[in-house]
Formats: structure tokens, sequence, C-alpha cells
């Protein structure tokens, strides 16, 4: 209580002792000597009254020059924060692309996971992706998969592509996540299978925390606020916020007074960005300038209200007066300096009156420059830099610096220590004007650095071989680099407002310009073309054209075509007359008669001609790669394939020759001769070896036929000396027995026998006549069969033929215990061909059925080994003569059946059977003009068809060939 009476009693004194004062001054003003007193007073008033409105000028100039700064760091902030905001949507909607075409190749969400393993998902700022069905149920997210079923088909991002109503991607309201429970930022997209069907969304989420974490970077200062505004004016997120997440809808910054904001648009997006920066902060920044001003500016006017009134009460203190009024002026002067800009005052007369501290730091010329006009000001400035940079005209620069300053017009000054400096001037009420010097010098660099990396740009495309070409929307070029000229043969120049489709020749101008139509219609999309461009001098070149299109929209006005124009003339003429010859070589390769195969050094095929692919039986991308110890019996010894292994240096390796065994499709068997040929390189070592076989079948067939004719030669020849020599002792037998017949008959003894007994000689008698009858018919029979064939064909009995090989084989059939049955037409159809051979062909078929009959062994109940039954009939349907030969023995196994006529095949043991017969056989059959097969019977054993075309109705003389081959020799 006592300190607030004593304050009172202070404030009290102070108002009374001012009181005092005033009243003295007004009886001074009334005083009749006052004129000096009020003359003092009126320059008084005027001192404070100027002192206000320099004051007020200042205080503006600080104040504009704090809100220019603001504004212009709104935009910075806004365009900074809107240009990474569009960045993380492209990221995300070019990881939705990606993931888009993986699934359609997939035809599965479930590679989700493996696309975020990948890198291709931005995932510092995405909370999770997730793959929607058509039904707005969540499949898949990049997280593994679903295990409980989350349903978003509501939310407005996943509907309005479900709907079709949105095309591409699309960016929603901030939601909170179902699946995370986090505020993010929806990105969807469709995703459209090949036939164009609608699989599904694919939605990224954007975490809010993670934007405002990166919007944290940009230099954001306390008060600085950053809102995404939508289409409709609504702001969607504001940050900081308090806790990063979203703000009130109405909380709209733009035009309200206590904010500075700017706008931006997010290019590509329907969005804008929104920066803000708090009127009160940034004033706030500037405050304490203004109070110093204001307190100079109000201890000035105090000074002058105080001085005028001491000089009216007395005059005598002039001096003392004038002494206070300069240390104010000096006060307000240390207050302008705090001012961190180039400050200084001109007067009407263009004479320099005041200058800041930073002023005179930044130009030495105003230490001593007061009072001093500007041109005398700038002289003195030439006069010292006259001597650094002699060659300037320096005149005309001091000339131009004037102009500016007469017409107060902005400029950008560059100083001799490279600093730049942006002049403001501002006209003073009195007549003067003010000059600002803002710093600008990092602005300066910043450009310099971006028309340096433009230089370096143009450099390197001028430098490049290939022409560096831009395209717009109607596909006419709007840029070409200056190589145009040696590869196009027109000038850079020239070539821009050209039709691109114009300069290709005719024959590829349809297929180019729908290429191009459609990358026009696709944005990013990337095509190489080969065509033909017709020069500057008419000259038509192979050209290569990378182009690709631009990420803008297909509709946008910005999108365009830009690539290279490589000329490959020279190669493709060279890659044309290339494929060419290796195409003659293929076809000379793939037809020739021959098996080809080439292996690489660890024996896996190479190539292969068509002749050895058809023998294996597999398609050319088969054989290409497969092992060549996997094909059956290689024949190739893996010993000498390790010694050309081994192999290096000057050592010239040797081929190697092996025989091959192989079957085919229809199961017929080749012999191939292979000679295998290592293929070496400049240092010896192995790079290949060519395997090539030649098929030796027929040739071994050869051989086996005339080894058959020359052994048949020798047996006919044999069995026609030993029935010329047994034929002999027949006739004498037969001979001596019809002579004792006929004595027996009519001899003079006759009565002397009795009659008992000559009934028993006569019936010894004429049982000899019949045995060498019948002796001397086998031995025709044999001479018939063992006769040489001759070589043309003639027509003969087949029943006649086949009745005379069967006779041959009735005792032997008999001796065996097989029941042998002839079931042979008379006189039965004829054939063309050589009897012989036929009945050769009937005994070998016989005789293998025997002898599985033997084999197998007799039936207990009949002590038979079985039956063999020969016919002879013609098959109504196709009028071909049939020779059957069957038996009801075992039958033919069905593993032997394919190989069954194979040279020396056979199922006998070792030492009984050649395995020729069959094939020889079939090889008479065949030259015969018909057809050998064999069966099973249903009811059990095997069956032989044997099939001839029937003989034309020929001449009697030509009949006699055949009926003498048939004739028993004499």
């Amino acid at each position: 209580m006592a300190m607030t009476l004593e304050a009172q009693g202070t404030e009290g004194q102070s108002t009374t002792r001012l009181s005092a004062v005033v009243r003295r001054a007004l009886a001074a003003w009334r005083s009749p000597g006052g004129r000096d007193s009020r003359m003092i007073v009126l320059i008084g008033l005027n001192l404070v009254a100027l002192i206000v409105a320099f004051t007020m000028i200042v205080l503006r100039q600080v104040s504009d020059t704090v809100v220019i700064g603001g504004e212009a760091r709104a935009e910075r902030l806004a365009k900074t924060a809107a240009y990474q905001l569009q960045t993380a949507l492209i990221m995300v909607d070019r990881g939705l692309r990606y993931a888009e075409r993986e699934i359609v190749r997939a035809d599965s969400a479930a590679v989700l996971p493996t696309l975020a393993e990948s890198g291709l998902l931005p995932t510092h700022m995405i909370v999770m992706v997730t793959f929607n069905d058509t039904d707005g149920l969540v499949t898949a997210t990049t997280q593994g998969p679903m295990n409980e079923r989350v349903r978003v088909g509501d939310r407005e991002f996943v509907k309005v592509h479900l709907e079709g109503t949105v095309s591409g991607a699309y960016v929603g309201r901030p939601v909170v996540g179902r699946i995370s429970s986090r505020w993010a930022i929806p990105v969807s997209r469709a995703v459209h299978g090949s036939d164009g069907r609608l699989l599904g969304v694919l939605t990224a989420e954007i975490d809010v925390a993670a934007m405002g974490a990166i919007w944290r970077d940009v230099g954001l200062m306390s008060g600085d606020v950053i809102e995404v505004v939508a289409p409709n004016g609504e702001a969607w997120i504001r940050w900081p916020s308090g806790e990063d997440s979203l703000a009130p809808t109405q909380a709209q910054l733009m035009g309200t007074e206590r904010y500075t904001s700017y706008e931006d648009v997010v290019a590509g997006w329907p969005l804008r960005l929104r920066a803000a920066l708090d009127r009160r902060r940034i004033m706030a920044e500037a405050a304490p300038v203004q109070l110093a001003i204001l307190a100079v500016s109000g201890a000035g006017c105090i000074l002058v209200f105080w001085f005028a009134t001491l000089l009216v009460r007395k005059t005598r203190q002039v001096g003392i007066e004038r002494d206070a009024a300069n240390a104010a002026h000096k006060r307000m002067r240390a207050a302008i300096d705090v001012v961190p800009v180039d400050f200084t005052e001109f007067d009407r007369e263009g004479r320099l009156v005041l200058a800041n501290q930073a002023a005179r730091v930044s130009n030495p010329w105003t230490v001593d420059g007061e009072g001093k006009t500007l041109r005398e000001i700038l002289e003195a400035t030439v006069t010292r830099y006259r001597e650094v940079e002699p060659a300037r005209d320096w005149n005309a620069w001091l000339e131009e610096q004037i102009s500016y300053f007469d017409r107060a017009v902005t400029q950008e000054v560059r100083r001799p220590n490279g600093d730049w400096k942006r002049i403001y001037y501002a006209d003073m009420p009195g007549g003067g004007r003010v000059v600002l010097r803002v710093d600008i010098s990092e602005i300066k660099r910043r450009e310099e650095l971006l028309e340096a990396s433009e230089r370096r740009y143009a450099e390197l495309v001028g430098s490049l071989p290939d022409v560096i070409i831009s395209i717009d929307q109607t596909l006419r070029i709007t840029y070409a680099s200056d190589a145009a000229a040696d590869v196009l043969g027109i000038a850079p120049s020239r070539l821009v407002g050209l039709s691109l489709p114009s300069m290709i020749a005719p024959d590829d101008r349809g297929y180019v310009a729908t290429v191009l139509e459609g990358m026009r219609a696709t944005p990013n999309k990337a095509e190489t073309i080969v065509c033909e461009f017709v020069r500057g001098d008419g000259a038509t070149r192979f050209m290569q054209l990378k182009l690709k299109s631009s990420v803008a929209k297909a509709d946008s006005e910005d999108s365009h075509l830009s690539g290279v124009i490589r000329d490959i003339h020279e190669q493709q003429v060279l890659a044309r007359k290339l494929d060419k010859e290796m195409a003659l070589l293929s076809s000379i390769f793939q037809s020739t008669g021959a098996h080809i195969i080439m292996l690489d050094r660890d024996e896996h095929i190479v190539l292969a001609n068509q002749s050895i692919r058809s023998l294996l039986q597999v398609s050319e991308s088969e054989i290409a790669g497969m092992p060549y110890r996997s094909i059956p019996q290689p024949g190739l010894d893996a010993r000498v394939v390790e010694r050309w292994r081994a192999a290096s240096g000057s050592e010239r390796l040797e081929s190697v020759e092996f025989e091959k065994t192989m079957a085919d499709s229809s199961g017929k068997t080749h012999i191939l001769r292979v000679t295998a040929n290592p293929v070496q390189d400049d240092h010896g070592v192995l790079r290949y070896i060519v395997l090539i076989g030649v098929d030796d079948t027929q040739r071994r067939q050869a051989e086996i036929r005339l080894f058959d004719a020359s052994r048949l030669a020798n047996l006919g020849e044999m069995a026609s000396g030993v029935a010329h020599e047994i034929n002999q002792p027949l006739a004498v037998i037969r001979l001596a027995a019809e002579s004792v017949a006929e004595e027996l008959e009519g001899g003079p003894d006759i009565d002397k026998i009795p009659p008992e007994l000559l009934a028993f000689f006569k019936q010894k008698l004429e049982r000899i006549a019949a045995q060498t009858e019948r002796a001397s018919g086998i031995i025709r029979d044999l001479r018939t069969v063992a006769r040489q064939p001759g070589n043309v064909a003639h027509p003969f009995a087949l029943s006649e033929a086949v009745r005379v090989g069967c006779d041959l084989l009735q005792e032997q059939m008999r001796l065996n215990r097989v029941c042998f049955e002839i079931d042979l037409p008379t006189p039965g159809p004829r054939i063309m061909g050589e009897a012989g051979r036929l009945q050769q062909v009937v005994i070998n078929l016989v005789n293998n059925a025997r002898d599985a009959l033997v084999e197998r062994g007799p039936a207990p109940e009949s002590g038979q080994v079985g039956s063999i039954t020969v016919r002879v009939a013609t098959d109504p349907s196709t009028r071909r003569v049939m020779l059957f030969v069957e038996d009801d023995g075992p039958g033919i196994p069905k593993h032997v059946l394919p190989r069954l006529f194979e040279p020396f095949f056979t199922t006998k043991p070792a030492g009984k059977g050649t395995g020729l017969g069959l094939s020889i056989s079939y090889d008479i059959v065949h030259r015969m003009g018909g057809e050998m097969t064999a069966e099973n019977r249903p009811e059990g054993g095997a069956r032989f068809k044997i099939g001839f075309p029937p003989a034309l109705e020929v001449a009697a003389e030509d009949l006699r060939p055949a009926a003498e081959d048939l004739r028993p020799a004499a």
C-alpha cells in the first residue's frame, strides 16, 4: 500500500511539473516578446511532423519489405511442397502401374508381397497396397494374403473404378484405413485383364504422417501451415495440425487477414497446395526494428518538444539544445542502421542525405559521400574501377545508372566482386528519393547453374551422332539436333514443322503412322521402329527410330514424343544379306539326306537337321539343348570325348567312325554309319562336335541278298547234281522192277510159282515201282525249286507253285507229327512273278511254323504237336490273290511283331537261326508287287498273309515260261 501511494505521488509530481512547463510555454507564447518563441514552436512542430512522416515512411517500407518477403516465401514454400506431393503421387502411380502389369501377367494378385520386396514400390511413404476384387473385397495386400474379409466397396476411391466413372489413377479423400487404422491418402487404379475385363482395383495408401515428415524438411517455421485442397475448395489436410491428422474442412486460410498464403496446383493431379504464413509471426520478426524506429522517432519528437520548450524558456541554451538534437539524429541513424538491406536517401537535388550501415559496408563510396550528388559519387566509383576493367565503356555505364535513378526503374546490377543487387526506388514526400538494394546473389548463382546445365545438355545433344528429335501431337517435328544434317541430309531448322511420316518411304509410311498414333494415345509408351527414310538428297536409307511418349495425359497439350533417329543402313543391308545366306545354308543343312547333329563341348545338342529330328521323332524346340547321352545308344565313346576336351594348343584332333542302330516311328530299324568330327578354336580347344550319319541299311540288305543269292545258287547247283546222281539208280531200279513184273506175267516157269507167292511178288514189285516213281517226283520238285529263276516276271498259277513247295515238306511234317493241311483251288488264280522264289517263301514260312510247334511240344491227348494250314483264296473286295500260312501254335509276342521282318532279328536260340529268312521272304514278296503281314489269330496261333495283284490276261506264248517253271525236270 505504501509503495502504491509512493508511485501515485511520483506520478502526480511528474504531472504537476509537466503542467507547469506547459503553462510557462503558453505564457511565453502569449507574452509580447514571444515572436521568437512562436517561431521556435512552429519550427519544433514542423520537426515533429517531419520525424513522424519519415518514421511512417520507414515503417511502411519495412512493413512492405517484410510482407513482400513473406509472400515470396509463401510462394516458394507452396511450389516446393506441391512438387514434393506431385513427386510422391507420380511414384505411387508408377508403382501401381507396375503392380497392375505384374498382376495381369501372373493372372493373380498373390504377387503383391513379392512386388513390395522388389523395391519398385515407394514403401517409405505407403502404408500398404491392397487389391480389391470387383465385389469390393480386399483379397491381397503387400503385407501378405488376407486372413479376414474386409470390404471396401463403399469407399469412394474404389466405387469410382467399379462404376467405371474414372479411368487411370484417382486420388481420394483422406480416410482412416480399415486394415492399417491410420490416416492415409488413397490412390487407386483399376486393373483390367488382357481382354479388357475389370479384374479389380489396386489402392495405395499414402501415409499422412510420412507426407508431414517430408514437408517438415522444406523449411517450415513456427506458425507456417500447408494445406492440400480438393477441386471443390475443401481443405483435405492441414499440416501441422497438432497430430499430423486431418484438418477441419471449414479451415480455409486463403483470404484471411491472419495469414499470407499462396496456392499452387499439383501438376497432373486434381489437387492444389496452399502454403500460409502467419502474418503476426512475420510482423513479429520486424517488430524489433519497428519498435526501434518508433522509439527513435518518439525520442526525437520528445526531444524536439523539449528543445522547443527550452528555447522558449531559455534562448541562451541554443547550443545545448543543438547538441541534444544532434544526439537524437545519431540515435535515429543508429536505428536505421539496424535495417538489413542497403538503405540510402537522396534529396530533391540528388545529393546523398543518409546511408545506413549495410549500405556503407556494401558500397564504400557512401562513407564520405554525404552531401555529394549521385553523379559525383558514380564518377568516383568509375575512377576506382576503370583501372580494373579498362575495356569497359564506363561513361555509358554512368549515364545508364543516372537514367535508372531519374526514371526510378527497378534494375539488377552485377557488382565487380560478383555479387548481384536488385535496386528499388521510392520517392519521398519532400521530393527526395530512397534507394533500397537487396542482395540476390544466391538467386543469380542458381540461375547461372541452371543455364550452365542447359548449355552442357545442348553440347551433349549436339555431339551425339544420332538425331535427337521431339514431335508434337500433330506428329510434326518441333526440335532436331545438329546431326540431322549428316544423317537425314536436311538442316535442323528446315526439319522443324515437317511431318515425321512424310519423311518415311511410302512402303513403310502407313505402318509407322499407325505406331505413332498408338504412342500418341498412350502416355509413357516406348517403341523401336526400323524403316526406310527419304533423305534430303532423295536417297532412301534404313533408319532405326526410337521414340517414347511423355508422361502427360494423352489429351494434354503438353504431351509429345521424343527420341532418336539412327542410321543403320549398312547394318540392315548386311543383316538382310546374312539372313539370305543363312536361309540358303539352312535349306542345304535341312534338306541333305544325311543325319547331322552339332554338339557343344558339354555334349548338349546345338543344332540338328530335319532328317535326324524325324528319325528321333522330336521337334526343333525339343531337341535344342537336349543332352546327347539321353539319345538311346548314342554310340560315341565318352572316353573319346574326354580326350578331345583335354586337348589344347597345336594338337589336331582326328575324327572317329562308329555304327549305330536306330528305329524310326514305324519300328523299322536303320543302320547308321556315323562320323564324329571335333571342331577346335584357334587355341586348339574343343568347341563343337559334328556328327554326320549316313543310312547304311539298304547297302547292308543288298549285301545280305547277294549272300543269300549266292548261297541259293550253290544250293541249287548241288541239288541239281544230287538229283541227277540219284535219278540214274532210281531209273535202273524201276526198269528192273518192271522187267520182273513182265516176267511174272508171261514167263515160261510162271506156273511153277504158287499163286500166293506170285501175288506177293507182284505186290512188292508194284510197291517198288510206285516208290521209285514217288522218289522221281520228289527229285523233279527239288530240281524245280533249286532251278535259278529268271530276271523277268511271268504269270504262273499260284496254287500249283504252292503245291510243289508243300510236297517237299510233307514227309518232314509227318515225321514231326504236324498235321499239314493244304487248301489250294484248281486251277486257281494266276499272279506275276517267279514261282521258284515264291516256293522258297512258302517253305520258309512252313518251316518257321513247324519250329514253333515243335518247341511248344505235343499235346498229351493226341500226340500231335499242332497243325499248319496253307490256303489260297481271292479277296472279293480288292480282287487281290491271298496266300495264308496259319498255325495253332503259341503265336508271336507283341514286342516281336514290329521287328519281325528286320534283317538279323530272330527269337531262336544261338546257332538255330540267322534272322534272315523272314527278311528275305519279305523282300521276295515285295519284288513281286505283293505285301506280307503277320498277326496273331484270335483263337490262338500265328497267321502270315501275303497279297498279290492278279495277273493280267496274256498271250499263250507268254505263258509257256511259267509252265516250264512248274514242269518236272527230266
